[in-house]
């Protein structure tokens, strides 16, 4: 069966690193994606029609950091759906959006015949809130807030996904920069890639410098 392999993270806590792992062994995360910003240089691997999509369904990113709900559609949407299908005939697809760890048990009700397997970032809050009090120029108190929202979904899906037999892989943040020939390994076995010189590149493509935002 065919597999789509979904990023869920909090924010400033590797996800585009591990989204550009997993792109990099073979395993597409979107045709078209979001462009490098100043804040993530290499780049985010967000799929943009997926965004386009997540958008108009549930909410702008925004609106999730001024903590509201993500909207729940009051109706199947075809279009989303189509895009679906159009993904699942790949053997193995990747998609990541940071409002994923909200919206993937709705997500999965799309997948039909195509098989669905988490990875997942992990890092303190505190860690993640500097970052982004840093980065992003978000005061610390209202980072630690808003990390706080997105771990407390993080966890939730984590066990819906253990209660419902959904495979899972927990990415740590210093595992993936501090030994990441290793860590790069364990994502290629459970994104079930064997090709060394995939699992090479993937491992060479992680930024040394995210050693500094630790």
């Amino acid at each position: 069966m065919n597999t789509c392999y979904a990023i869920i993270s909090t924010p400033r806590s590797g996800s585009s690193a591990l989204s550009g792992v997993v792109h990099t062994l073979g395993i597409s995360m979107g045709d078209r994606l979001l462009p490098p910003m100043e804040q993530n240089p290499k780049g985010f691997y967000e799929d943009m029609e997926f965004l386009d999509h997540h958008a108009n369904m549930y909410g702008n990113i925004p609106y999730l950091m001024d903590g509201l709900e993500p909207g729940t559609p009051s109706a199947p949407n075809p279009a989303y759906a189509s895009l679906i299908r159009k993904r699942c005939v790949k053997p193995k697809w990747g998609l990541k959006d940071p409002r994923m760890v909200f919206l993937v048990q709705d997500f999965k009700e799309y997948l039909m015949n195509c098989k669905l397997k988490i990875i997942s970032t992990s890092r303190p809050i505190n860690l993640s809130a500097k970052s982004m009090s840093k980065v992003i120029k978000v005061d610390y108190r209202r980072a630690t807030e808003i990390i706080g929202r997105y771990e407390a979904a993080r966890l939730d899906t984590l066990a819906w996904a253990a209660e419902v037999g959904i495979e899972t892989l927990v990415v740590p943040y210093n595992d993936l920069i501090d030994n990441t020939k290793t860590t790069v390994k364990k994502i290629a076995e459970f994104c079930e890639i064997t090709d060394e010189i995939y699992i090479s590149r993937a491992t060479s493509i992680v930024d040394v410098s995210l050693r500094n935002n630790k």
